[in-house]
């Protein structure tokens, strides 16, 4: 397994690839990629004093344990709160497992934004933005805005790297279409990176 599933769908039915992305989920997402438990509620104790009862309390106990994700000044996590897509350039750059990927990748010319000028995230902006993990739309990135799943899972698997080849998406596909029927992803410009996500490789059952 060289990239593990690291995405659900929000029913059986329905992916919500536009849809944004909390906090929650995507300190879920980073402990998923780098294989980190669930079951952790024994070992850590969340410092946060609103994720008691949340269905991530030990995904988010983990993943703040290993710096992945941070809290705010009065103890609390704000779980339910949209990831912006300044904030998502900000943790790629900081988790240090990424940086090695991050260096990897070959960077292209600044695209010339003009609404990060003064943005406290320029800098990370421009490292993902120049890697092609996370673009903008004409002159503008919209680093306020909520990132969304198919942003996310297009952007995470440009970032390992992964570039199926025609058999071992088939095989991916092949998957999908056994476990899943999302209605919602058929044309969509990230369909790929979705069934990517939700299904993971496993480059050694196909070769």
């Amino acid at each position: 397994n060289i990239l593990p599933a690291y995405m659900s769908g929000k029913s059986p039915e329905s992916f919500n690839p536009d849809a944004p992305v909390s906090r929650a989920e995507m300190v879920t997402i980073f402990c998923r990629l780098n294989n980190l438990p669930y079951d952790t509620g024994a070992q850590l104790k969340s410092v946060f004093t609103d994720v008691e009862n949340h269905w991530a309390r030990d995904y988010i106990a983990m993943g703040s344990s290993k710096k992945y994700v941070s809290g705010y000044k009065d103890k609390t996590f704000k779980p339910d709160n949209s990831i912006t897509r300044a904030e998502f350039c900000q943790m790629l750059t900081k988790i240090s497992a990424y940086k090695t990927l991050l260096n990897a990748l070959p960077a292209s010319e600044n695209y010339g934004y003009t609404d990060i000028g003064s943005h406290w995230a320029k800098k990370e902006i421009l490292t993902i933005s120049n890697r092609n993990l996370l673009l903008g739309s004409g002159d503008r990135f919209n680093p306020d805005a909520p990132i969304t799943r198919g942003e996310v899972v297009h952007a995470v698997n440009m970032l390992y790297g992964y570039n199926p080849s025609y058999l071992e998406l088939a095989h991916i596909s092949s998957l999908y279409n056994k476990y899943y029927s999302f209605r919602d992803i058929s044309g969509h410009k990230y369909y790929n990176d979705i069934i990517i996500s939700v299904i993971g490789m496993y480059r050694e059952k196909i070769n």
